[in-house]
């Protein structure tokens, strides 16, 4: 378990080095249920999230991804960075984040991600196995329900 919230949240952007390569999910969590973002340019679901931005840290794009795909902006301790990262073959490096609202995430004019499926954890692997997910998506939702991670909170 990470003590610093701090160390998982910064993430240093090398000069020279796409920061594609740094990217970060949030988990969304509304009524105990997860919103899980359809991408209407990817034909595809996904979590919540983007790349980081150059001299932007983690939790900073995670604000402005949860801003430009919800509409919520809550403030920065709700965003809580979960203990574990995700590495892609390719060397792409995510950090998800977790956070729990009273916020209904909506659809913003002119983002990719045009609605929201909300489901509970029982509900996830079903709904997995019969939609089309971005395949970082993919792995974190597995991995998040392998391992018992809580929605939000």
């Amino acid at each position: 378990m990470l003590k610093d919230s701090d160390k998982a949240t910064k993430i240093e952007v090398v000069p020279g080095i796409l920061t594609s390569a740094y990217v970060v999910g949030i988990d969304v969590t509304f009524a105990d249920k997860r919103a899980i973002a359809y991408n209407s340019n990817r034909e595809c679901y996904s979590i919540i999230g983007g790349h980081v931005e150059e001299k932007e840290t983690a939790i900073e794009a995670a604000l402005r991804e949860l801003k430009e795909e919800t509409g919520i902006s809550p403030p920065s301790y709700k965003v809580k960075p979960v203990d574990w990262h995700l590495r892609h073959p390719k060397g792409i490096c995510a950090q998800p984040f977790k956070l729990d609202t009273t916020r209904v995430p909506t659809p913003q004019k002119g983002d990719e991600i045009t609605k929201f499926a909300f489901l509970t954890n029982e509900e996830l692997p079903n709904f997995m196995s019969q939609n089309y997910f971005e395949p970082f998506s993919q792995k974190y939702y597995e991995v998040a329900l392998k391992n018992g991670c809580s929605l939000g909170k």
